[in-house]
């Protein structure tokens, strides 16, 4: 699988796409077809990702969404991209299907600690 995108030639792919421009392929292909090739089919080893996820988060220090360095997150969880992973922590950090905005620190963090309590009973 291609992390490097800069190495594709994104226009001649939307060339053969009506209608579709070079930047809304690149985005198709980093938002939706790249991480479910490289996505995880057991259970466990999902889990261990999530967990992961959560406790890289916890010990960056970050206090908000904006405190976490996603490229460097990208890099200790290759191949998935930044992208992906930021859209993972979103659904993890949710309570419920209908979620208010965080607007705290401390809420923030209690949200990421009810996750990673979520994902370690299981």
């Amino acid at each position: 699988l291609l992390q490097e995108t800069s190495q594709v030639y994104w226009e001649g792919i939307a060339e053969e796409f009506a209608g579709r421009t070079a930047k809304s392929i690149k985005e198709h292909w980093l938002r939706v077809v790249q991480p479910t090739l490289v996505e995880d089919s057991e259970p466990e080893a999902i889990l261990a990702y999530r967990r992961s996820l959560l406790e890289e988060v916890i010990n960056m220090g970050a206090r908000h969404r904006k405190d976490i360095n996603w490229e460097k997150n990208a890099k200790i969880f290759y191949p998935r991209s930044s992208s992906y992973i930021q859209s993972n922590f979103n659904d993890l950090i949710k309570n419920g299907l209908i979620s208010k905005k965080i607007e705290s620190a401390g809420e923030f963090l209690l949200r990421v600690s009810s996750a990673l309590d979520k994902v370690e009973r299981y």
